[in-house]
């Protein structure tokens, strides 16, 4: 789950100390050994020291699903009829999106269990099956490296036994099934007669005990902070079930005249000679071109996205269809090949029946409308519905990608802080030093960095906070600024819902991708086709801009098929001036387009000095009038700027003050290049209508560089 800080404010990070504990033991043996036979396994393998562990080491372990079904790992330990039990496992994702972790009675009857979603950091689920365990309770941690730890807790009501279970791959945020070839990463059992869990603690052949303490740690904690710019990659490993991806000798299909597919037929988008041609005709509404292949999985309500890259093979752009088959809430993407190669994606999740994905045409095809485009590049993920990167598979096999594979994370930390406990808790503030590292032009998809902070004590297990930087802030009613609080879910990224647009032009509305999240233009009283963001994980593709133009009237933003924004479109009064817009980084580190296309006035600044010097000419004895006495030095010249808004409605003010309040603002005089300028208002009068009947503003702007250019 992808959070958002604002780092013109401070960020504060903070760390708690061991506090003191009561003695306590690990019940459950081989508690880092799941191969161990202690383990009781159905329908898992057991590959034992395969990643790094929590706590550093090359210990933690595979378990795969090798057969469809309940998937599971197992251990019976003896308690009191009336006692707390808290049973914890540490979990890191593989393939495979969901887990499930709880207890049984050993008849079977009561239990005790719930479902993590370890791609959005969530239970999904909780079930408290028969009257055997009462108070059910769960908590998550996060730790380094995507693990987490999932604890869950009860009171026994009369049962002396339970039966531990870790279900490392569930199927979806209901189901206990499993899809055979999914896999998750397990460490870390742990199972204790208390109501929570206590700190890790290592078995091997039997139970192991750790003594009371007295009082909490004070040891001093380390904060690795490392900053970069492009991918934050994928703490997963990645599947491309789609095989064959490139060449893409797929069934075509049709009716009417025959698809034809051409193999090698112009260059794709990786700069190859290896895309394919799709022509077909006389087609009827509805009709499929080209058969993508399925996961291997089906009907078992696995969340899944396909995508390919697709091109118009003609001068003219082509619309054509994206259909899922048993699908739900996503159905048909509609979309528009251009001259340009474009990337579309379908999520969903499988069905009852089998599941496809298909290109084909949405509208019925006469012999004189063809359609003619180029296609590459199919990609087919399970586990999640948010696209990644593109992931080559030439073979006839599927292709696993390790976590990470992708990122531009740096090796070595950025800074290194050092910090004392005080009342057990040790604070960092980054936002200052994290902000260095933005850099910001007139480019929209400039200004944002990743951030990763790992902290730790030699204590306990490190723990990581991994974020995207802007230079948004955050006002001084708001709560102070942590990890915790910090955004993470799909927002519109601008204050005001009324958009004033000049007639004739074009402009755009920052958005914050989440996956499976879109929106849907108002033109002329017709809604077009939902249009997607991409989530690619790249601090230049979380944020999104919907282009917009005067004839657009509004604009709707789902997430997960819900409506969250509407954001409502209005044509300012036309102007006999010129349409020069301000574009600005606003409160939410987004840029923010804004008109003032009314009255404008235009000055030159200039700032001199000089010197007097003398002019004589002592061979002659005379005075040379060609030479100035007075030498005057320029040595700034500046462009100055009064300009208008329009007028504007109540929702527009705050965005104003955010214009008054930005330290990078930029303006496009009549359709020109954004060009750096500084806000020279130091004051405003907010306005609304009960005052002022009409609302509208005055900012005055003076360009950032000189006009004359000396720069050396």
């Amino acid at each position: 789950m992808k959070q958002r800080v604002n780092l013109r404010s401070p960020l504060f990070l903070q760390y708690a100390s061991r506090p003191a504990e009561s003695a306590a033991t690990n019940l459950q043996i081989r508690s880092e050994e799941f191969n161990n036979s202690a383990w009781g396994k159905s329908r898992c393998t057991v590959t034992a020291n395969q990643v790094e562990a929590p706590n550093g080491e090359l210990t933690a372990d595979k378990a795969l699903c090798n057969t469809s079904g309940s998937c599971s790992l197992t251990d019976a330990i003896a308690i009191g009829s009336t006692d707390d039990i808290t049973f914890s496992v540490f979990i890191k994702r593989g393939n495979a999106q969901y887990c499930s972790v709880g207890f049984f009675d050993l008849s079977f009857a009561s239990a005790y269990r719930v479902i993590f979603d370890l791609h959005n950091e969530v239970i999904t689920y909780e079930l408290v099956q028969g009257s055997v365990f009462t108070n059910a309770s769960v908590s998550v941690d996060k730790y380094s490296n995507g693990w987490f730890r999932i604890c869950t807790s009860a009171l026994s009501t009369g049962t002396t036994n339970i039966r531990n279970y870790i279900y490392p791959v569930v199927n979806g945020p209901t189901s206990f099934s499993a899809t055979s070839g999914e896999y998750s990463y397990v460490w870390g059992a742990q199972a204790e007669l208390e109501r929570s869990c206590s700190s890790y603690i290592k078995t091997t052949t039997g139970s192991a005990s750790r003594t009371a303490t007295t009082s909490a740690d004070t040891s001093s904690a380390t904060a690795e902070l490392k900053i970069w710019n492009g991918s934050i990659g994928y703490a997963y490993d990645r599947v491309q079930y789609a095989t064959d991806n490139i060449d893409m000798a797929y069934s075509s299909l049709g009716g009417g005249d025959t698809v034809t597919i051409t193999q090698d037929f112009a260059t794709a988008p990786d700069g190859t000679f290896t895309a394919n041609r799709m022509q077909a005709d006389n087609l009827g509404s509805g009709y499929a071109l080209l058969n993508l292949p399925k996961a291997p999985s089906a009907g078992d309500g696995t969340e899944y996205v396909a995508s390919v890259y697709v091109k118009s093979n003609t001068d003219s752009d082509q619309t054509f269809a994206f259909y899922g088959r048993e699908t739900e809430n996503y159905g048909t993407r509609i979309h528009t090949a251009t001259s340009e190669w474009t990337r579309v994606e379908i999520p969903s999740v499988e069905g009852l029946g089998n599941t496809y994905a298909y290109l084909g045409v949405f509208d019925s095809l006469g012999s004189d409308n063809a359609v003619d485009l180029l296609v590459w590049g199919y990609q087919y993920e399970v586990g999640t519905q948010q696209v990644t990167d593109f992931m080559y598979n030439e073979t006839s096999s599927t292709l696993v990608v390790p976590a990470l594979s992708s990122s531009d994370e740096p090796n070595l930390a950025t800074y290194e802080l050092n910090n004392n406990p005080v009342n057990g808790v040790t604070t960092f503030e980054v936002a200052e030093l994290i902000r260095d590292y933005i850099e910001q032009t007139n480019v929209k998809t400039s200004g944002t960095v990743w951030a990763k902070v790992t902290i730790s004590d030699g204590v306990q297990l490190p723990r990581d906070y991994s974020f995207l930087a802007t230079e948004g802030y955050i006002s001084s009613y708001e709560p102070v600024q942590t990890y915790l609080n910090a955004p993470s879910s799909e927002a519109l990224m601008q204050s005001n819902k009324t958009v004033i647009i000049a007639e004739g032009e074009t402009m755009s509305i920052p958005v914050y991708a989440k996956y499976a999240s879109y929106y849907t233009k108002t033109t002329s009283g017709s809604t077009i086709a939902a249009v997607y963001f991409d989530d690619l994980m790249d601090d230049n593709s979380q944020i999104n801009y919907i282009d917009i133009t005067s004839d657009d009237t509004l604009v709707e933003l789902y997430a997960d098929s819900a409506l969250i924004e509407t954001i409502t479109i209005s044509v300012a009064e036309c102007s006999k001036y010129a349409n020069n817009r301000l574009m600005f980084v606003n409160k939410f580190g987004a840029k923010q387009e804004f008109f003032v296309n009314m009255k404008s006035v235009e000055k030159i600044k200039v700032k001199d000095g000089g010197f007097n010097r003398n002019v004589i000419n002592y061979s002659t004895l005379s005075i040379d009038n060609g030479i100035h006495g007075y030498k005057r030095n320029v040595s700034e010249t500046r462009e100055m700027f009064t300009l208008n808004t329009p007028f504007l409605d109540e929702g527009n003010v705050q965005s104003f003050e955010e214009l008054l309040l930005s330290e990078y603002v930029w303006l496009s005089k009549d359709g020109s290049d954004y060009t750096p300028v500084t806000v020279k208002d130091s004051s405003m009068t907010r306005k609304t209508h009960l005052n002022d009947k009409l609302i509208q503003y005055t900012v005055n702007v003076d360009s950032s560089f000189n006009l004359i250019n000396n720069q050396r």
